[in-house]
C-alpha cells in the first residue's frame, strides 16, 4: 500500500461532482452530452448555471439544463438458462411522465422490445434524483419448481439493457417523416390527380399527415424549392388501431384536396404555384409522410404504401 502525501501548513478545497463523458457528437448535436458514473449525492449535484471542466482536456461548458429522458421501449438483452422445473420471469418497475409521485409494475419479456405505450416511462438524471426515489428497476423472478437440485441461472456480466426513444412530435417541423425519392412519370402520362393508400399502426390521439410535391413538365423551376401540398384523409378519419397490438395495422386513403384543384371541383386537375407561374398537373412528385403524436411511448408506425398517379 502507498502511503499518502503528507501536507504542512494550511488550505482549503471545494467538492466538485464528478463523471464520465460517455456520449457527446460535435457533428449533430454539440448542446448535449451524456455522463455516467456520476458522483452527485443529495447534498451535491450538478446545477444548472455550473460550469463543467475537463480533467484531460480542460474543455469547458455551462449547464443550461439537467434532463430526464423518456423512453419509447426497450430490449432487455438477459442471458438465462432454465431446465425442465425452473422458470424465470422479468417485470420492470417505473414512474410514469403522467404521474411522476407513483409508480407502475410491467411485465417484461426477454430479449425482445417491451414498449410503454400504455403509460410511458421516465428515466430520471441522478442529478434530479440523487437518492433514487424514482424508480427505473429491472426484476427477474427465479423458481426452482420445489426442486431443490434445480435452479435458473443468470449471466448479468453478459447482459445489457437497449434503450430506445422515438423522434417524434405533433409539429410537422420537428417530427419524424418519410420523403420518397422523386418520381418521374412516363412519356405522354403526365397526371391531373393523385391518391395514396397506407398502412399504419394509428393508436388514438396519433394521426398521419401526407404531402405531395408536384411539377408540371413546363416548370423549370427548382424542384426542391416547390412547396408541399398537404392531402386529405377520405377514409380511415376515425380509425385507431388497438394499443395493446403494435400490429393492428389499418388502411387509409389520402387525395388532393379540392381546394387545390382548378376551379375547386372533384374533376379538376391539381394546381400549384411556382416561382414560374400557376400550373395544372404534373409530370414529376415527391411523397412526405409525417408521424404526429404528443408524446413519444404512443407513436404511429408506418407499415406500406402505394400511390396512384391519375390521368
Amino acid at each position: 500500500m502507498e502511503t499518502p502525501p503528507s501536507f504542512s501548513g494550511t488550505g482549503t478545497h471545494m467538492p466538485v461532482v464528478a463523471g464520465e463523458l460517455d456520449l457527446y457528437d460535435v457533428q449533430r448535436n454539440p448542446y448535449e452530452c451524456h455522463i455516467v458514473y456520476s458522483s452527485a449525492t443529495i447534498t451535491k449535484q450538478f446545477n444548472v448555471g455550473a460550469n463543467l471542466v475537463g480533467l484531460d482536456s480542460t474543455s469547458t461548458a455551462n449547464v443550461a439544463a439537467i434532463n430526464n429522458i423518456n423512453l419509447s421501449y426497450i430490449q432487455p438483452m438477459i442471458m438465462k438458462a432454465n431446465d425442465s422445473t425452473s422458470r424465470t420471469t422479468l417485470s420492470g418497475t417505473f414512474v410514469p411522465p403522467d404521474n411522476t409521485s407513483t409508480t407502475y409494475v410491467k411485465p417484461m419479456q426477454f430479449n425482445d422490445n417491451n414498449h410503454f405505450t400504455e403509460k410511458g416511462v421516465i428515466l430520471y438524471s441522478k442529478s434530479n434524483d440523487p437518492s433514487g426515489a424514482k424508480a427505473f428497476t429491472i426484476d427477474i423472478g427465479m423458481e426452482n419448481g420445489s426442486n431443490v437440485t434445480s435452479t435458473p441461472f443468470i449471466d448479468i456480466e453478459a447482459s445489457k439493457l437497449i434503450a430506445y426513444q422515438y423522434k417524434i412530435t405533433n409539429d410537422p417541423d420537428t417530427t419524424a417523416k418519410y420523403i420518397s425519392k422523386k418520381i418521374e412519370l412516363a412519356e405522354d402520362l403526365d397526371a391531373e390527380d393523385f391518391n395514396l393508400i397506407l398502412s399504419a399502426y394509428r393508436p388514438a390521439g396519433t394521426d398521419i399527415k401526407v404531402y405531395i410535391k408536384a411539377q408540371n413538365q413546363y416548370d423549370f423551376d427548382d424542384f426542391d424549392r416547390l412547396s408541399w401540398t398537404e392531402l386529405e384523409k377520405f377514409e380511415g378519419v376515425g380509425s385507431y388501431s388497438t394499443i395493446s397490438n403494435l400490429r393492428d395495422y389499418r388502411e387509409f386513403k389520402y387525395r388532393i384536396k379540392d381546394a387545390n384543384k382548378t376551379g375547386g371541383v372533384v374533376s379538376g386537375p391539381l394546381t400549384y404555384t411556382s416561382q414560374s407561374g400557376v400550373f395544372e398537373g404534373f409530370k414529376r412528385f415527391q411523397i412526405r409522410i409525417d408521424l404526429l403524436s404528443p408524446n413519444i411511448h404512443n407513436a404511429p408506425t408506418l407499415k406500406d404504401y402505394r400511390g396512384l398517379a391519375l390521368t
